[in-house]
């Protein structure tokens, strides 16, 4: 037999081919879509024509958030109707870690944890499904003045979900065997506040400026878990109608009061949370890390509360003016203070000449008109983007009911704040290497 051996043109011939094949083809399509609509033939427009055909963009105002106030039976009201499509219902309560007594430490903390547990009316079980059949969703907040309880739910189940987010203000079981499920969760968090280098250097501060009581409580259980008993004491002392308000984000004004008529109508009535009348100290406050290679400072500074919108003006410049990755401004206004803290990092043996540093930063500040309208605008910017979003609207206008809102930052109130602090001394608050942090008298 004879074989005949196949011969296949090389590749690029057999491409040439394909592209001669397509040429007619490509020739009438380009013919007829010459005079075709501009939006079909988009292929023939010169490359610097701006979206040819596109339709005009017609600017629109965002939506206003529209705040109402209201009270019935005692409890405060507010209406934030300018959002949607859920709605989110938020109990604010004025109590928090400043409000604890002897013995409570950590009270507050544990009751946030404890929130949304077993009722008077369902189990901690029972509790979770019917949240989880209606699609909504809690959240729990806790600080130095204030809890909050929230939930989020479509608008076509709200009265279920407000029955159940009344049965976890009102009545919750604080049962014995609950506060040693949730105590594993506390120790936790604990664990994490000393991962959290931030955090737990601000807890120090707290306890620099103000003492071992009221602000200076810490906002943790690091004390010791309290017991069950006194968790259920903080709960009844304050959790009463004239330390509450009722905050509804996407309702109106009728629908939250009758809500507050229907569902919260039997709350307690008692005294309004008081709590240690804040003084400002410049204390000092050290936690011993052995042999730790770095060294974290904090220098604190207190002020009245209606200086605080001036002095997030003043800690937004420094956090612009001072050298990258090195120092930070932060600040935390209550219903009676403020405090502005200065916080940094450096290598142990060099912590204070980096304090040093710090304070020659905040002393040197350069507050120019354009310094000024640049912090300004920033805060603006970041405000109004977090109460425009329901998560973010709630707690503020509940603590702004229950506490008053400060009047805005000036120009000459920012450099009224920062000519204040060159006569003053701070708290010193430390975390690492104690002896190589300065008292205070050494730094000014």
């Amino acid at each position: 037999s004879t074989s005949r051996a196949v011969v296949r043109p090389p590749r690029a011939s057999v491409f040439l081919r394909i592209v001669r094949s397509m040429l007619p083809r490509v020739a009438r399509s380009a013919a007829r879509s010459a005079g075709a609509p501009a939006a079909r033939r988009l292929s023939l427009v010169a490359l610097e024509d701006d979206f040819p055909a596109a339709p005009a963009v017609v600017a629109t105002a965002p939506k206003a958030l529209d705040t109402q106030l209201g009270n019935l039976n005692g409890l405060p009201c507010v209406s934030l109707s300018g959002l949607g499509p859920a709605v989110r219902y938020g109990i604010v309560v004025a109590a928090g870690s400043r409000h604890e007594m002897e013995g409570e430490n950590g009270a507050a903390h544990v009751l946030r944890k404890m929130a949304l547990l077993s009722t008077a009316e369902r189990s901690d079980l029972k509790l979770f499904r019917d949240l989880e059949a209606l699609g909504a969703t809690t959240q729990t907040a806790v600080d130095r003045e204030y809890l909050m309880y929230s939930i989020t739910c479509p608008p076509e189940v709200q009265a279920k979900a407000l029955t159940l987010l009344s049965e976890a203000v009102m009545a919750p079981s604080l049962f014995d065997y609950e506060l040693k499920k949730t105590k594993p969760v506390i120790e936790a968090e604990l664990g994490d506040l000393a991962a959290n280098k931030e955090s737990y250097l601000l807890e120090a501060a707290h306890e620099a400026s103000f003492g071992f009581n009221g602000l200076g409580n810490s906002l943790y259980a690091t004390d010791g878990i309290p017991s069950a008993d006194a968790v259920r004491a903080f709960y009844e002392r304050n959790l009463v109608v004239e330390n509450m308000v009722l905050v509804g984000a996407g309702a109106e004004i009728d629908a939250v009061k009758t809500a507050a008529a229907t569902y919260f109508g039997e709350i307690a009535s008692g005294a309004k949370a008081s709590g240690e009348a804040t003084t400002f100290g410049a204390g000092d406050v050290r936690i011993r890390v052995p042999g730790a290679p770095e060294t974290l400072y904090a220098l604190s500074y207190g002020f009245a509360a209606a200086e605080g919108p001036s002095l997030e003006v003043l800690a937004e410049i420094f956090n612009q003016q001072a050298p990258p990755n090195s120092q930070k401004a932060v600040v935390n206004t209550y219903s009676d203070a403020s405090l502005l803290t200065v916080m940094g990092s450096s290598e142990s043996k060099l912590t204070a000449d980096a304090m040093k540093a710090a304070l020659a930063t905040l002393n040197g500040l350069s507050i120019s008109d354009d310094a000024l309208t640049g912090a300004m605008a920033k805060l603006e910017v970041e405000a109004a983007i977090k109460s425009g979003t329901m998560a973010g609207a709630v707690l503020p206008a509940g603590l702004a009911a229950l506490f008053g809102t400060p009047a805005a930052a000036t120009a000459e109130g920012v450099k009224a704040v920062a000519s204040k602090i060159g006569g003053m001394t701070p708290a010193v608050a430390a975390v690492g290497k104690a002896s190589a942090v300065p008292r205070a008298s050494e730094l000014i």
